[in-house]
């Protein structure tokens, strides 16, 4: 019984452990950057347009010419061309029957200059446009 005291005694207590300090010890696995483009990738998995509408994303147009030369921002223009990312179950007609859809997931399609409800996730911005746009 002595022995345990002396041996607590010449033990150094643990030191207090605020949150902050083991931040600071353990790394972190995921920078802030990561974290953001993995939730907006589910958040925008999650989404599932309603009747006949279509959510796509713009191709980025490329910044580089064929020859390998830079463009400036201001001379790279929007392109037209956008890739279906998730496509509603379709509309009704008159009869009530639902119609098929005319694109499905993974198409690329041309759309128009203006038009569409732009959806933002994150940093990245989706357009959402019916089938018969």
């Amino acid at each position: 019984m002595v022995r345990r005291r002396t041996l607590e005694r010449l033990s150094p207590s643990p030191a207090p452990c605020s949150r902050n300090a083991r931040s600071l010890t353990r790394p972190n696995r995921w920078s802030t950057n990561e974290r953001v483009q993995t939730t907006a990738l589910k958040s925008i998995r999650s989404l599932v347009p309603l009747l006949d509408r279509v959510l796509v994303q713009r191709v980025k147009a490329e910044a580089r010419t064929a020859g390998g030369i830079f463009l400036p921002e201001s001379s790279v223009k929007e392109l037209n061309e956008a890739k279906v990312l998730a496509v509603g179950p379709g509309g009704f007609d008159k009869e009530g029957k639902r119609m098929a859809m005319s694109v499905q997931e993974g198409d690329k399609v041309l759309i128009p200059q203006y038009g569409g409800s732009p959806v933002k996730v994150g940093e990245e911005e989706y357009h959402l446009f019916r089938d018969h746009e």
